[in-house]
This record gives structure tokens, sequence and C-alpha cells, in this order.
């Protein structure tokens, strides 16, 4: 049922507008907060894109916007093991590469720490 606005927030996350990046993960973020879409996210043709989005992130606040994406996703009770493991992954590969959002540095402490 939401595959089109999932496709177009995941679009506009790779935007040059930083503001346009600002909206759509945090769009994201709150879709992701309610698990049946953050189900939806996870099975998204263009979940890699997130990936991206997640990796090239300098903002702090798509910095936290993102990491809340994907810590959601990944505490999703139909994230499938390998696509978890994939995300942990990313998501200490990014804490590893700099993370400057307070937020998303205490997001990911308390994922880690589940």
């Amino acid at each position: 049922r939401c595959e089109l606005e999932i496709k177009v927030f995941i679009a506009f996350s790779r935007s040059d507008d930083p503001a346009m990046v600002m909206a759509s993960t945090g769009a994201l973020a709150m879709l992701a907060s309610c698990e049946p879409v953050a189900a939806k996210i996870l099975e998204h043709e263009k979940l890699d894109v997130l990936f991206e989005t997640l990796d090239e992130a300098k903002e702090p606040g798509v910095q936290h916007r993102i990491v809340s994406v994907f810590v959601n996703m990944a505490d999703c009770e139909e994230c499938p093991k390998p696509l978890k493991e994939k995300i942990t992954k990313a998501l200490k590969a990014k804490q590893k590469k700099g993370i400057t959002s307070k937020e998303a540095l205490g997001i990911l402490a308390r994922f880690s720490d589940a």
C-alpha cells in the first residue's frame, strides 16, 4: 500500500538539496517507527539507496534520522537475520567512519546494548 510513498522518500534522500534530504529521512524515520511500515521499507526494491544515504550522511540531523530508520528496521520482527546483520555492519562502518550527531550515537549505543 505505501510502496510509492516509500520510493519517493528514498529517492529524495539522495537529493542535492539538504532540506529535501532532511525532510525525506525524517519522514522515513517516522514511518519506520511503525513496525508494519518498517517491514515494508525492508522489502523495498530501493533499500540499497538507503544504505548509500547512511554511508554518505554528514549533516548531524540527517545522521540522526537515517540511523533511526536503520535501527527501527533492524528491530522489526520481520527483519531477516542476514539483513539485520547487513544493517548492523553498515551502522558499525558508519560509526567508525564518523558520526557527529549525539542523537545518532545515543541510538546506536542503545542498539548495540540490546
